[in-house]
C-alpha cells in the first residue's frame, strides 16, 4: 500500500485527479482541474473574500477543524510533514480515507475499537496512548482534556506536532 501524502501519485491516478503543489508553501494539492496558479486553501486569502470562500465550501471540513480561521492559520510556520499533513487534512494514510477510494477494504482500526478517523486517532486510538498522555500531560496542566483540534495547532502546535510526529499510522 502506498500513502496517498508520500506518493499522491498513486491516488491522483486512481481518482483522476492530479498531484501538485502550493506555490506559496508547496504541500501537496490534489486537484481536478489545472489553473496557472495553484494555491492550497490557506493561501487564498490573499484577498478579502479568501476566509468568506472558506467558510462557505464545503471541502476540507477535516482541515477547517483544525484552521476555521485562515488569518490564524497564517499566523502558524508550520513544517509539514507526512503525519501531520495526513491529521490536519483527513487525508492520507488515515484507513477512512483509504477505504473512500476503494484502496482497502476496511476502515476498521487495529486497535479493534472503531473505524480509524482523525478524532479516533487523536482522542481514542489505544495504538497512539502513550504519545496521546503526553500530549494530555501539558494541555491538562491548564485545561481540561479534551480540547478542540483548533486548540491543538494554536494553543499547543509544538506538542500536537510531536504528537503526530511519534505516532504510527497503518504499520500493516
Amino acid at each position: 500500500m502506498r500513502c496517498a501524502v508520500d506518493h499522491g501519485e498513486g491516488l491522483a491516478v486512481r481518482t483522476n485527479m492530479t498531484v501538485t503543489h502550493c506555490q506559496l508553501c508547496y504541500c501537496v494539492l490534489y486537484t481536478s482541474t489545472l489553473s496557472a496558479v495553484l494555491l492550497c486553501a490557506v493561501h487564498i486569502s490573499s484577498n478579502t473574500d479568501g476566509q468568506y470562500e472558506w467558510d462557505r465550501t464545503t471541502k476540507g471540513a477535516t482541515t477547517k477543524s483544525f484552521f476555521p480561521s485562515i488569518v490564524d492559520r497564517m499566523k502558524l510556520t508550520i513544517n509539514p510533514i507526512p503525519n501531520f499533513t495526513a491529521i490536519v487534512t483527513g487525508h492520507g494514510n488515515i484507513k477512512t480515507y483509504l477505504h473512500k477510494f476503494n484502496i482497502i477494504e476496511n476502515p476498521k482500526c487495529s486497535c479493534d475499537k472503531g473505524e480509524q478517523t482523525v478524532d479516533h486517532i487523536i482522542y481514542s486510538c489505544n495504538l497512539h496512548e502513550q504519545e496521546r498522555d503526553r500530549l494530555k500531560a501539558v494541555i491538562t496542566r491548564s485545561e481540561q482534556w479534551p480540547v478542540s483540534k483548533n486548540k491543538l495547532v494554536l494553543k499547543y502546535y509544538k506538542n500536537f506536532k510531536q504528537f503526530t510526529d511519534n505516532i504510527v499510522l497503518n504499520k500493516e
